[in-house]
C-alpha cells in the first residue's frame, strides 16, 4: 500500500499544490506561471498564490502539464478543472478521481476572430505576427526556431521548434467569406509535442486580447463534424 501524498508545508490553502519532496528544482513553475511559485530555502517549489481568474487556472493547468514529474497536483472538486486535467491526460494528479468517462484529447484547430482593420490582415501577416512572438519568448532555457513561410493566395504554413530539430508544421488560413475570422491548425505528430504546439499557440493568442478575442477550439473530429469546441485547447 502507497504512502498518502503530503503536500509542501509552504503551500497556500487552495486546490494547486506541490507535492513534498518531489520538486527537482525545474524551474518551470517559475517559467510558466511565476506569480503563483516560489521557493523555499532548500529550493523545493511550493503554491504562494492561487489562480483567481479562469486565464490564471488556464496557467496552472498548463504548468502542471508542462512541470515532468508532476509534482504540481490538484485537490480540488472543480468539475471542469478536472474534465481539463483529465483531457490532458493527468488525472494522475487529481486527489479526486475525473469521471471515468473523460478521455485524453487533442485540440488542434483554433478559429478566431481578428479585432482590427481586416484589409491589413493576412495569412502571411499573422504567420510573422507569430514567429515575432516566438522570437520574444526566447531565453536561456528555451530557444524557439522557425522555417521559411509558406505562403498560397488565402493560407501560409511554417515550421517551429523548441527542443532541438524537432519541428512542428502550423498553418494559418482565412474563412471563406469572412473578412475578420481566421483558422489555425497543427498537423498532430502523436507525440507529445502536440500538446506544446498548443500551449505555445494559446499563450500567444492570450498575450494579444486587444487583438485576438472569440476563440475556440476543436478537435480534429469537431472541425470536421459537429463544430463543438471549448475556449481554451485542454
Amino acid at each position: 500500500m502507497s504512502e498518502p501524498i503530503q503536500p509542501h508545508p509552504k503551500n497556500v490553502s487552495g486546490p494547486f499544490y506541490v507535492e513534498n519532496g518531489c520538486c527537482t528544482a525545474c524551474d518551470v513553475p517559475m517559467q510558466e506561471a511565476p506569480h503563483h511559485f516560489a521557493y523555499d530555502g532548500d529550493n523545493h517549489c511550493y503554491v504562494c498564490r492561487q489562480p483567481q481568474s479562469g486565464a490564471e487556472t488556464t496557467d496552472m493547468i498548463g504548468t502542471a502539464w508542462m512541470a515532468e514529474f508532476e509534482c504540481i497536483r490538484y485537490r480540488g472538486n472543480d468539475p471542469d478543472v478536472l474534465r481539463r486535467l483529465a483531457e490532458l491526460d493527468l488525472r494522475r494528479i487529481c486527489d479526486i478521481e475525473p469521471p471515468s468517462q473523460i478521455i485524453p484529447v487533442i485540440r488542434n484547430h483554433v478559429r478566431i476572430t481578428i479585432i482590427g482593420t481586416p484589409a491589413t490582415d493576412s495569412s502571411q501577416q499573422l504567420a510573422k505576427e507569430f514567429i515575432n512572438h516566438l522570437a520574444s519568448q526566447n531565453n536561456e532555457w528555451r530557444q524557439f526556431k522557425t522555417k521559411t513561410i509558406r505562403s498560397s493566395a488565402n493560407a501560409s504554413s511554417l515550421e517551429f521548434a523548441w527542443y532541438e530539430d524537432h519541428f512542428h508544421p502550423i498553418l494559418f488560413a482565412s474563412i471563406p467569406d469572412s473578412a475578420s475570422e481566421w483558422h489555425i491548425e497543427y498537423p498532430l505528430k502523436n507525440d507529445l509535442g502536440d500538446r506544446g504546439v498548443g500551449n505555445v499557440v494559446s499563450y500567444w493568442l492570450n498575450c494579444n486580447e486587444g487583438r485576438f478575442t472569440n476563440i475556440r477550439w476543436y478537435t480534429d473530429s469537431d472541425w470536421h463534424g459537429d463544430k463543438s469546441w471549448q475556449s481554451t485547447p485542454w
